[in-house]
């Protein structure tokens, strides 16, 4: 006989913790995406900004609801969204000093998106780095950073917090003339640099980096072939591609 069937009272204790388990869980999950949306109704206007989303409701709530995505939620403002998706990727670029709606409570807006994994920041000035600067470190995984031609103080020392970054586009940086302290990133394992910024002190930063395994050389034009096998000579071992991905000859 089932152990369970001797006992009703335990039946009945494990269906109240059961159902307590699964409202805490849906009650949270509503609760992350309205913080979610309160900071991405902060951070940048509608028309700078893009977030991708992930699944990250657990697999035993999915299926209790048929693996069904009808479960959604509407916050004030932003589009419904299904119960168990979390922000994992945001893009967003300035728009001059309007693009912020409110700078003091921008400030810890990247630090709402938990499951945040890739951050994408076009034309970023030296006020909006300080956003990127105070994203959770641990989480991120892959950047891009594009600076705005107009601004003088590209200051990208914040970049040594981000030890687990695998993937990381610095383009248009000019890295002989901004205050740069070239971190250790322990698991970076892809990097984009313009051609023409790749630089000896650039280099030597990149054969510091333990796990680099591929170099893309980004460039408008075609690469004089000269260059690459500059490029190369200097970085054995790894694999130096073009913006394309492609591995030249």
């Amino acid at each position: 006989m089932n152990p369970l069937q001797k006992n009703p009272l335990h039946l009945s204790t494990w269906l109240i913790l059961g159902g307590a388990v699964i409202v805490t869980s849906v009650t949270e999950s509503v609760r992350q995406i309205q913080r979610e949306a309160k900071a991405r109704e902060l951070l940048v206007e509608p028309q700078a900004s893009r977030f991708e989303f992930i699944d990250a409701v657990p697999a035993w709530l999915r299926k209790l609801s048929d693996n069904s995505r009808f479960l959604q939620l509407r916050v004030v403002g932003t589009e419904p969204v299904p119960l168990g998706w979390r922000v994992r990727t945001v893009h967003f670029a300035d728009q001059g000093l309007g693009w912020v709606k409110n700078p003091t409570d921008c400030t810890k807006c990247l630090e709402s998106f938990p499951y945040l994994t890739t951050l994408d920041h076009w034309n970023s000035g030296s006020q909006s780095l300080k956003l990127v600067a105070d994203a959770p470190a641990e989480n991120i995984r892959r950047m891009s950073l594009f600076p705005a031609y107009s601004v003088s103080d590209k200051d990208y020392r914040f970049l040594g917090l981000f030890r687990n970054l695998e993937v990381l586009c610095l383009r248009d940086i000019d890295l002989g003339t901004v205050r740069f302290e070239f971190p250790v990133l322990p698991k970076l394992v892809e990097i984009c640099i313009d051609d023409n910024r790749v630089t000896p002190r650039v280099l030597e930063w990149l054969r510091q980096q333990p796990r680099l395994k591929r170099v893309k050389l980004w460039s408008a034009f075609s690469i004089d072939e000269s260059r690459w096998r500059e490029v190369q000579s200097a970085l054995p071992g790894m694999t130096i591609q073009d913006r394309l991905g492609e591995v030249h000859p």
